[in-house]
Formats: structure tokens, sequence, C-alpha cells
């Protein structure tokens, strides 16, 4: 079924007959893990990326090496646990890599889905067995299809079209499996064809007539276009004054206000064009690493824009860089910073978007502790209006990471329930704002009275203090024993297991941080019985195209609700570039709640 919809076919198996025969299949490589590494064979064969998916029905004996296995991005679909089910993963790998790991069989699935998925397999694995691409395998002459049909041992929902050919009352998969002949299914077959081509030729039509709309609707732009165009730099004077009119926020500060010790006057005075001040680690360690020193002015790429730098946000990816845990990506910025705002000061000759003198916010993969940096035009939000252009720093990195996860990955939606880990973190206090935003039922765990009541105040509807409440109980009892649709865990290997237990059947856990650890136990029984999907992923070593995707959605689907007021920046303090280090320590005793801000 893989080689007809055109994917290279990866196998293992014990002996040479077995191997001979998936390859007279079409498998395009087999390997024998009797006598080979099959990790190292895959590497080998992809030239050391991994496969993109794995079908596996071994469970804990291969769990590890499946991972090994995977490429970035890879999915791990488990089966059966036929060499048992509890092993030990390392989170960092699955971080790392951005893997997706599902497990679920088909027999405890509800009525409902699995006529869905019927009706899939008429859709999209019938006609391959129709045109004979796809072939009974039989072992034991006395059996037919035993490769196929004891994957669907349910009713089989086949279009209404079709259950004429059958007689009244004989609509199960049993009967067809005595009665029905291939002849009959052909029949069925043909008539689902000719009905289908039917529908693809009046969706054709109508995509005709919308494809000459469209031509008259870009015709109609074209026109405007060229009538603003005289237009324009009036239209530029009178956008900046615009965003001069939104100076103040409407956004929530905790702690303070820019702190006294912002550089002075003669301190922000524009340096020469080669130089500039920036942060730099100056060895792996605490926070006394971090040095205030001039630098070079970043280098401006064609596909890029520099962006003076009004304000940078802190992230605990930060801790660990500084650290020497979690080195920038290669070709990036060496220095600290994940996020800013500021004011576009040149554009590269591949961008049109932006201009000289836009406000901005951008997500960086490196470069923000310092008073210029350079970003792919991609990365780059219009500044919200109504937030002040130093907080709106709060929300590139915030806002990226909760919609890519929660919402692109997970598909949290209307109606279903969402548990966040730390929800007076800077992550927390956003996702609970633009969650309770689409529609869901906003549970969060925090440390303190003051930092689950700042969470409720935000729209959280459960408030959990994990010191004194054990969240799964919790979270049992709010559900009706049911547990929550998805989780957001920064935590890692200390809640692995009770974020298993608190979802739902069908629950989806990402993970995107490991405080509490990375080494932990999984029991693959768990994930197949409520039929889980586990992810984790960060933002940094996204490539720039996938990172220009993310920031269009979140222009989407974010930005509205800022604009409408629903999400607001939450500042905890405000510390000059100059004191860096201590806005680190701040971060570190978690004390916090909400965005740090560095301001140069």
């Amino acid at each position: 079924m893989a080689k007809y919809w055109g994917a290279k076919v990866f196998v293992t198996a014990g002996s040479k007959e077995k191997l001979a025969f998936c390859k007279n299949l079409g498998a395009d490589v087999c390997i024998n893990y009797k006598m080979e590494d099959f990790v190292a064979r895959v590497k080998e064969e992809t030239g050391g990326k991994g496969v993109n998916v794995i079908l596996d029905i071994i469970g804990a004996e291969y769990f590890r090496r499946n991972l090994d296995s995977l490429s970035f991005d890879g999915r791990l679909f488990v089966i059966g646990t036929m060499s048992g089910a509890v092993t030990e993963t390392d989170l960092r790998v699955v971080l790392s890599k951005r893997l997706t790991i599902q497990a679920a069989g088909l027999r405890y699935r509800s009525p409902e889905n699995k006529a869905e998925i019927v009706r899939e397999v008429g859709n999209n694995v019938w006609p391959a067995i129709v045109a004979g691409k796809v072939k009974p395998v039989v072992y034991n002459d006395s059996l037919r299809f035993p490769l196929i049909f004891p994957v669907w041992q349910f009713q089989l929902n086949l279009p209404e079209s079709s259950l004429e050919l059958l007689p009244k009352g004989q609509k199960s998969l049993e009967f067809i499996l005595h009665s029905f002949s291939m002849e009959d299914f052909r029949r069925c077959l043909e008539r689902q064809e000719r009905e289908r081509n039917e529908r693809n030729r009046r969706a054709d039509e109508i995509n005709e007539l919308q494809r000459q709309v469209d031509e008259q609707v870009v015709i109609a732009v074209v026109l405007q276009d060229e009538e603003n165009q005289g237009r324009r730099r009036g239209s530029q004077v009178g956008r900046r004054r615009n965003v001069n009119r939104h100076r103040h926020s409407r956004g929530i500060v905790c702690g303070g206000v820019p702190s006294s010790g912002r550089s002075s006057p003669r301190e922000r005075k524009r340096k020469s064009a080669a130089s500039m001040k920036a942060v730099v680690i100056t060895t792996p360690g605490g926070p006394e690493v971090l040095q205030l020193q001039e630098v070079e002015d970043p280098e401006l790429k064609d596909n890029e824009v520099l962006i003076k730098v009004e304000a940078t946000a802190l992230n605990r990816a930060d801790i660990l860089q500084r650290k020497g845990m979690y080195p920038p990506p290669p070709g990036s910025s060496p220095y600290l910073g994940l996020e800013c705002s500021g004011t576009i000061e040149a554009v590269g000759k591949q961008v049109s978007r932006w201009q000289v003198g836009d406000k901005v916010c951008a997500l960086l993969s490196g470069g923000g502790y310092a008073e210029k940096v350079a970003v792919p035009a991609g990365q780059v939000l219009l500044a919200p209006p109504g937030v002040s252009l130093q907080d709106a720093a709060s929300f590139p990195e915030v806002s990226c990471t909760v919609w890519s996860t929660v919402f692109m990955m997970s598909r949290l939606s209307a109606g279903e329930t969402f548990l966040v880990h730390g929800g007076s973190s800077g992550i927390g206090t956003f996702a609970i704002q633009i969650a309770k935003y689409w529609g869901a039922k906003v549970f969060v765990t925090a440390g303190s009275k003051e930092k689950l009541a700042f969470c409720k105040n935000l729209g959280a509807d459960v408030c959990i203090n994990y010191k004194t409440e054990d969240f799964v109980a919790r979270v049992k009892e709010e559900t009706g024993g049911k547990g929550v649709d998805v989780i957001l865990d920064i935590i890692g290997a200390e809640y692995f297991r009770r974020n298993l237990d608190s979802l739902s059947f069908d629950g989806r856990l990402f993970v995107i941080g490991t405080m509490g650890g990375a080494v932990t136990e999984i029991d693959l029984r768990v994930v197949l019985s409520k039929r889980l999907t586990i992810q984790a992923a960060g933002l940094r070593y996204r490539s720039p195209e996938n990172k220009a995707a993310v920031v269009r959605e979140v222009e989407n689907n974010v930005w509205p609700a800022i604009v409408a007021g629903k999400v607001k920046p939450v500042v905890y303090k405000y510390f000059p570039l100059s004191e860096a280090a201590e806005a680190h320590r701040l971060m570190e005793s978690s004390k916090h709640i909400g965005k740090i801000l560095l301001l140069p």
C-alpha cells in the first residue's frame, strides 16, 4: 500500500525467505534484524537523515531505536507490544527532532470512528486492490484476505449506492467475507468511481467559475494599487503618526517600570555603522558571565531586515544557552535573545513588505540582547496597535510557540479542555488568554496563591496548586473522570506519567521543556489503550520557511485577539540591557509572573 502511494519502503524481517518475499512485494530496503543493526542501515540508506514514518508491532525493545531511526519531524506509530510495553525514553530526543509518538488499536474505537475509517479505506485502498496494485497475501489457503480483513473486523458501511448490491439486512463484513465475491466488490467500486468522477467534474466547473471571479478581483486590486501608488509617502507618514497615538500599552505590568539604570542618552547615542552594544557570554556559567560589550553590527542579508531593538524578552532557553547547554543554530547570531521589538533601520534587496521606519516585533534565532538585530523578513510582525512598542517584545516567542504546538499540531478546538503547567510563566499567561479566546476550558498549575489568583484573573477555569494538590486527581474530579484533551508541558520527566494519566481518550501531550528532567519511563499500554499522541518541539531549530509559516498563522489567528484587547501582554519587570545578569537571576528564582524585558 505504501508503494502504491509513492513511498520508499524499508522493512525488517528475520529470514532470507521473508526478506525475499518483501522484496517481491516492492520493498526497497530489506533488513535482517537478526544480522544487522536496523538503525545503522536506515541511517546509511537515508544519508543520515532517518525515515519519516515507522509502524511498529514490537514495542519496548525497539522503542529507543525507532526514535533514533526517525528523521526530523518523524512519526512513530505503535500498534503492538510483542516485546513488552514498559521502556525508558529521553524526551530530549523527541524535542530535538520534533517527533510525534502515537499508539492505537481498532477494536475499542466507537462505531462512528470505525465507519469513518471504512469510508476512507473504501475511497483510498479499494481502488488499489481493484487495480491489482495491492493483492491478498494468503499463507493458509482456507483463509481469505488475512492481511486485510482482520484489521477491519467491524461493520462495513459502504456508500448508499453500493449497499443496494447486498441482500436486505446483509450488510456486515462477516456476510461479505463468505458471500460477497470480488466481482461484486468490483461492481461496487466501478459505481463508486463513476460517482466520484461526476463529483470531480462538478467541482472542476465550480473551480473554473471561481478562477474567473478571482481574475476579476486581481485586476481590481492592481488598479487600486496603481491609484494608491502616488499616496504611499503620505500614507507612511500617517501610519507613523497613528502608531505614535498608541504609545501606552493596554498590557498588564506586574512588578515595576523601566529601571533607573536604563542606558543614558549618551549610551543610547547612535553608534558608528560598524559597531553596537550586545550582551556577550564570556564563558558558560552563571548570570555573572553576561557582559555588555562593543561588537560589530550584524550583516544584513538580502532576505532580511535590520531592526533597531526597542526591547527584548527573556526566555528559559536563554538560561540554557548561557550555561552552554543550548547552542544557537548554525549561521545564527551568537548572542542571546529569541524575540524583540523595534524599528526597521534597513531592508534587504529581496524584501518587499517592510519599509524603513516600520514599528515591528520579530521571532529570532538569536541576537535580541543587542542594540540591533538582523532577522529574515518572514519572521517579522507589525507591532500590534494598542500595545506599546516595548511590550510588543513579549509576544513573538510565546505566541509562535503556543500557536504552533497547541493549535497547529495538537489541534485544540472550542469546547475542549486544556491543561497548561506553569500557568504564571510567560508561556502560561499567554496560553490561558489565547485558549480562552478560542473557546477552550483552561486548567493551570502553579506554586502559590498569588500566581493562581493571577491565572484566575486572566481567565483560567481550574487553578491547581501543584505543591498542595495532586493535579491528576483534581483533573479527573473536574472532568468526571475523563481527563483533559490537550496538555502543554514545560516540566518533562517529572510529570510525564502523570500527564498521560491526566489525558482523556484521544488526548494530546505536547512537551516544550524539561525543567523536571528529560529521561523517564513510558508504558506503551497506556498510550495504546487511550490512543494518545505525544509530541515535543521547539521553535529555534526550525527552518526559516517553517518559522515564516508559523508567523503567518500567528498574524492571522492571534494578532486579531491582541488588537481586540482579548489577549494582553503580561510584563513583570523591565531591566536595562546592562543588567541582563540581574534579569537572569530573577528568571531563575521563578518569583516572576509573565515576561521579563530588557531595554537597550
